[in-house]
C-alpha cells in the first residue's frame, strides 16, 4: 500500500517520530483519513519553526530543545539541510525547569 502524507514539521527526527506514530496507528486500525488529518495539524509552536529574511540570506530556526539528544538531532538536521550556512546557537533555560534533563548541556559548547 502506498499513500502520500504531509508533515508540517521540519527535521528528519520529526519524520522519524511521525513514522513511528503512523506505524502504531496502523497497528490499531486507525483509518488513513484520521492519520492524514492528524499529521496535518502536528505542528508544535517552538519546535523547528523556520523564519527566513526577505532577502533569503538569513534563516532563523527556533526550537525548544531541552537535552543533549535534542540538540544533536537539531544540529544533524540543520547541518544537512543548510550545509553552507554558519550556525549560531542561542540557548536559554527559562524558569529553572527540568534541570535534570539539561545536565549534559551545562558544559557543552558548539
Amino acid at each position: 500500500m502506498e499513500k502520500k502524507l504531509f508533515l508540517p514539521c521540519h527535521g528528519l527526527f520529526n519524520v522519524e517520530n511521525a513514522l513511528a506514530a503512523i506505524a502504531c496507528a496502523y497497528i490499531f486500525h486507525i483509518p488513513f483519513d484520521s492519520i492524514y488529518n492528524g499529521l496535518l495539524i502536528a505542528k508544535v509552536p517552538g519546535r523547528m519553526e523556520i523564519y527566513t529574511s526577505k532577502n533569503g540570506k538569513t534563516v532563523v530556526i527556533t526550537d525548544f530543545a531541552h537535552n543533549k539528544l535534542s540538540f544533536e538531532k537539531i544540529y544533524e538536521t540543520v547541518s544537512s539541510e543548510y550545509p553552507d550556512k554558519k550556525i549560531v546557537t542561542v540557548f536559554g533555560c527559562p524558569g529553572g525547569k527540568a534541570q535534570i534533563r539539561r545536565k549534559h548541556l551545562r558544559h557543552t559548547i558548539w
